[in-house]
């Protein structure tokens, strides 16, 4: 009787080890136990509120951020058109969700175990991101960071950010599939009516892209002037006289045309002078 106890208190426990493993058998046809990856928690990464700057802006950078949390491979996130459908039938508003308390209840209703929430403003030339981690069944945060960066320096500082956030370094990142797209100037000071040259790089390449120069802040609809980019994937354009008012303007890569979005994928600073 003690020896069959035994024999299956032995089993029991070996059946258990098993379970919490699987075999692989490698080309020789050894046999191997190997131990199965635990289950990454699931993250919604909501959009940052952003004080004092256009929703385009925000919404760009918070798009960076979420970008970042897949590649760090430690999360599972949750597609932001799930987020938007919470949203839309809660009634949470659109300013952004900032208190703990908010985002544990949007977590429950996305089944998350994470949820990632922030803040975003404009402090001179740099922008000033704050962000938290919060656990949903804990109801607390868990992690928080803030970085400051200016424009040009945004995909760097949103990777630190990230990085402080999630404990994984921003050189360990999964490496993204798609170059990065970017528009820029040939200067950034220009005199009314002079020409300015604009240089384009990794472009989808479909006949709706195209490049615009708006006012600084201005709506993602509203150009001052714009021009095709005739399907190409790199090259520059030519807006012959310019921009005849001075004041502060963005040159825009618009990229998602295509799929009805009038927003820009990148920017570049300039200034016109009398």
């Amino acid at each position: 009787m003690k020896r069959t106890t035994l024999l299956i208190s032995l089993c029991l426990i070996l059946g258990f080890a098993c379970s919490s493993r699987q075999a692989e058998q490698d080309k020789d046809g050894q046999t191997t136990m190997v131990k199965k990856a635990a289950p990454r928690a699931r993250i919604a990464v909501l959009d940052l509120r952003g004080d004092g700057i256009p929703k385009a802006q925000t919404m760009m950078i918070s798009e960076l951020i979420r970008t970042e949390i897949i590649n760090t491979n430690k999360y599972t996130v949750i597609e932001r058109s799930q987020v938007d459908m919470i949203f839309k039938e809660h009634g949470f508003g659109k300013l952004g969700i900032t208190d703990d308390s908010s985002a544990v209840r949007v977590g429950k209703l996305l089944a998350s175990q994470k949820i990632l929430i922030g803040t975003v403003m404009k402090l001179g030339d740099s922008f000033i991101i704050t962000s938290r981690i919060v656990d949903v069944e804990k109801g607390v945060a868990e992690f928080g960071a803030k970085v400051s960066a200016e424009e040009e320096n945004l995909l760097e500082g949103v990777a630190s950010l990230v990085s402080q956030l999630t404990g994984v370094d921003s050189g360990d990142m999964a490496v993204s599939s798609s170059p990065r797209i970017t528009v820029k100037a040939n200067k950034r000071s220009y005199k009314v009516d002079e020409d300015i040259v604009v240089i384009f790089k990794n472009f989808p390449g479909t006949r709706h892209d195209y490049v615009s120069i708006a006012r600084e802040n201005a709506s993602a609809r509203d150009h001052t002037v714009y021009q095709y980019t005739t399907g190409s994937r790199d090259g520059s354009i030519t807006f012959y006289r310019g921009i005849r008012y001075p004041g502060d303007y963005e040159v825009r890569a618009h990229t998602e045309y295509s799929s009805g979005s009038y927003n820009y994928t990148a920017k570049y600073k300039i200034t016109i002078v009398e």
